[in-house]
């Protein structure tokens, strides 16, 4: 006995610490509420959430409470935090739960269910309850393309083919701001001295004439 209460906690943590499998969710899972309005002909308010099908039969049970069911495919959007997404083939609602009927798969947190044959989901509020074989894959997560990564591979080749970047251009060149500032003194020269003037030239008859002692008359 002891034995086996000691091996049912090991089991548990053994499934817990096991590392699942991606896979994409569905296309459907991704559409707003006006893209899905336009997918399903059928659309029906719960007091869970947003029920939408090819066709959707609205009945009562013996309380007077309304029950659903959603036939020709259906998707079911519980309005919890975060949502929980259901599509089967056939999903039936009523106050106290919603079940798939065929082939279906659960969106909940990062998971998702995927049902085996005749398996089916409860959803009981938040809690998921499969009923039967099932697989259970981590969504994957898509990669979203950066903006201009054609241009940014463009440069990494031309660089990739130079094998070196672009040089910088030169420094400016430094201003001596001494010759800017303070202009070029112009040479003086010396001032130049007047030529002498020439003496007129003499007459000698007339100054030695001039010379001679007076004589009287």
């Amino acid at each position: 006995m002891n034995f086996f209460r000691l091996s049912i906690p090991a089991a548990v943590l053994s499934l817990g610490g096991c590392s699942f499998s991606t896979a994409p969710e569905p296309p459907e899972f991704k559409l707003s509420a006006e893209a899905l309005n336009q997918q399903y002909a059928a659309r029906r308010e719960t007091e869970a959430g947003r029920l939408y099908a090819g066709e959707i039969a609205t009945a009562r049970d013996d309380e007077g409470r309304r029950t659903y069911r959603a036939t020709g495919g259906a998707l079911y959007v519980i309005d919890s935090v975060p949502p929980i997404q259901v599509m089967a083939p056939e999903i039936t609602i009523t106050p106290d739960f919603s079940e798939t009927l065929g082939k279906a798969t659960v969106k909940k947190d990062d998971r998702l269910y995927i049902a085996h044959g005749t398996t089916k989901f409860r959803v009981e509020g938040t809690t998921l309850k499969p009923d039967g074989a099932h697989l259970i894959r981590r969504i994957a997560v898509e990669k979203v393309p950066l903006k201009n990564s054609a241009a940014a591979e463009a440069g990494a080749a031309a660089t990739s083919t130079t094998g070196a970047e672009p040089a910088a251009p030169p420094p400016p060149k430094p201003v001596n701001r001494k010759a800017v500032s303070e202009p070029k003194a112009r040479k003086s020269s010396p001032p130049r001295a007047d030529k002498p003037k020439e003496a007129p030239a003499v007459d000698r008859p007339r100054l030695l004439n001039l010379m001679r002692e007076p004589t009287e008359r």
